[in-house]
C-alpha cells in the first residue's frame, strides 16, 4: 500500500479568561497631626486633624514610650517620652507595620492619639508638627452588642438573659453575675459576623465592689474552635471606669469570650468589644493567550488510526497587578484530512511474434494494449477532543507567564 503523508494546522486564534484575585484584607489605623494647635498642613490631602488611614499608606513616624529612654524627650505633661530624629536613620515615613516594627525596634512603641491631641509628643524634629504622623490608635469602635446576643458560663439566680444579674452591656443597670465564683467562668459576645478584633472594654458591676481583675480572651469565628488571645489581661479596679485592653495584634472573631482568673469579691462584668467590620478588596485580572499547534500525520492504510502528540506553547499576558487564578483551556476540533482519490494509468504493451509452419508465409504480429486504473481510496474525516488545565500564578506587578502545555491526541478515521 502506498504512503500517503498528510499534515493538518490547526489554530486557535484568542483564548480570554477571567479570574478574581485573592481578596485582599485592608485595616486602617488614627493618623494626626503632629501638633494640634498647628494650623499649617504639608500633607497633600490637607486634612491637618485627624483621620483614619489604610495601613498600607506613608506617614511621618513619631516614637512614644512610656519609660524614659536616653535622649529622648519629654513634654512634663504626661510620663512619655518621644523622639522623631535622633537615629542613624534619619527622619521616617513608612507604612504603618513599618513604622510599628521600627519603633519597637528603638525600645519604643508608636505614640497614642490621646498623648499627641494632648500637645504631649510635639516638637521632637523632623517638621512633623505639620503632618499626620501614625498612632498605635485603631479605627475601630468600641462594639456594644445588645444583651441577647451575649451568653453566660452561669448566671446568678439563674436570671433570664438580658434581666437582673444578666445585663452585661457597658453602662448597662447592673452587670452580669456569675452563679458562683470559680476561675474560668466566663461570658460571651456574639459580633454578628467576623470582624478584626483589636481589644475590649470592660467595666464592674454598677452601685457595688464587684469586678473582675484579671481574664484571659479567647476568640472564634464559629462558636465551636477556640484560640487564646496572647496572655493575662488586668481588668477593673471600680465598679464604674471603663478599662480599654489593646491586643499586640489584631485578630479575625466573631465570638469573643471573657475568662475570668480573679475577682474582687464576686465575679461581675460589663464589657464590650474592640472591632471594626472586615475590608476586602477584590481584582479581576484577564489573561489573553494566542495558541497555535501543529500536527503532522502519516497513513499507512486504506483505514487509517493514527495517535499523534502534540506540544503547544501558550504565552500569557496579565493586565492586573497581582492575580491567582487557574485556567481550564477545552477545545473541541475536526479536521480533515487532505488525501484525495488517487488514479493510477497504466501502458500495457506486448509483442506476439508467429511463425508460420507452412513453406509459404512467415510473419509478426505486435498487440499494444492501454488500460486505466482508479484507487478506491477515500477521503478521511479525523475528529479530536483536546482538553487541558492550566494553574498560573503572578507575584509580579506586570506579570509576564509562558507555559507549555503537552497533549496527547488519539485520532481514528471514520
Amino acid at each position: 500500500m502506498r504512503r500517503i503523508p498528510v499534515r493538518v494546522v490547526l489554530a486557535i486564534e484568542l483564548l480570554n479568561v477571567i479570574c478574581n484575585a485573592s481578596a485582599q484584607v485592608v485595616t486602617h489605623h488614627r493618623v494626626h497631626i503632629g501638633q494640634p494647635s498647628s494650623n499649617v498642613c504639608r500633607e497633600q490631602n490637607g486634612d491637618c486633624a485627624a483621620t483614619c488611614a489604610p495601613d498600607t499608606e506613608i506617614h511621618a513616624v513619631r516614637c512614644c514610650s512610656s519609660t524614659f529612654i536616653s535622649e529622648w524627650s519629654n513634654q512634663e505633661c504626661s510620663n512619655v517620652w518621644q523622639e522623631s530624629d535622633i537615629w542613624a536613620e534619619g527622619c521616617q515615613e513608612l507604612t504603618y507595620s513599618e513604622a510599628h516594627n521600627f519603633c519597637s525596634a528603638k525600645g519604643g512603641r508608636l505614640c497614642r492619639e490621646d498623648e499627641i491631641k494632648n500637645g504631649c509628643v510635639a516638637s521632637t524634629g523632623c517638621g512633623f508638627n505639620q503632618r499626620l504622623i501614625w498612632t498605635q490608635t485603631d479605627c475601630c469602635e468600641t462594639q456594644n452588642v445588645p444583651e441577647t446576643d451575649r451568653s453566660y458560663s452561669s448566671r446568678y439566680q439563674n436570671a433570664a438573659v438580658g434581666t437582673g444579674h444578666a445585663r452585661s452591656m457597658l453602662d448597662s443597670a447592673q452587670a452580669w453575675s456569675a452563679a458562683a465564683n470559680n476561675v474560668g467562668e466566663w461570658m460571651q459576645i456574639d459580633l454578628g459576623s467576623v470582624q478584626h478584633v483589636t481589644g475590649v472594654v470592660v467595666q464592674g458591676r454598677v452601685a457595688y465592689d464587684q469586678w473582675v481583675t484579671r481574664f484571659c480572651v479567647r476568640t472564634s469565628d464559629d462558636g465551636s474552635s477556640w484560640s487564646d488571645i496572647p496572655g493575662e489581661f488586668v481588668g477593673n479596679t471600680d465598679g464604674s471606669t471603663k478599662v480599654e485592653v489593646a491586643f499586640q495584634s489584631q485578630t479575625l472573631a466573631r465570638f469573643v469570650r471573657f475568662v475570668v482568673q480573679s475577682w474582687n469579691r464576686h465575679i461581675s462584668m460589663r464589657a464590650g468589644v474592640r472591632a471594626c467590620p472586615q475590608t476586602t478588596t477584590t481584582t479581576t485580572s484577564t489573561w489573553t493567550a494566542t495558541m497555535t499547534s501543529t500536527l503532522s500525520m502519516t497513513s499507512t492504510t486504506t483505514t487509517p488510526t493514527l495517535t499523534a502528540t502534540m506540544t503547544t506553547t501558550l504565552s500569557m499576558t496579565s493586565t492586573s497587578t497581582t492575580s491567582t487564578g487557574t485556567a481550564t483551556v477545552t477545545s473541541t476540533r475536526s479536521m480533515t484530512s487532505t488525501i484525495t482519490k488517487s488514479t493510477w494509468t497504466a501502458t500495457m504493451t506486448s509483442t506476439l511474434s508467429m511463425t508460420s509452419t507452412s513453406t509459404t508465409s512467415t510473419g509478426t504480429a505486435t498487440v499494444t494494449s492501454t488500460r486505466s486504473m482508479t484507487s478506491t481510496i477515500t477521503k478521511s474525516t479525523w475528529t479530536a477532543t483536546m482538553t487541558s488545565t492550566l494553574s498560573m500564578t503572578s507575584t509580579t506587578t506586570t506579570p509576564t507567564l509562558t507555559a507549555t502545555m503537552t497533549t496527547t491526541l488519539s485520532m481514528t478515521s471514520t
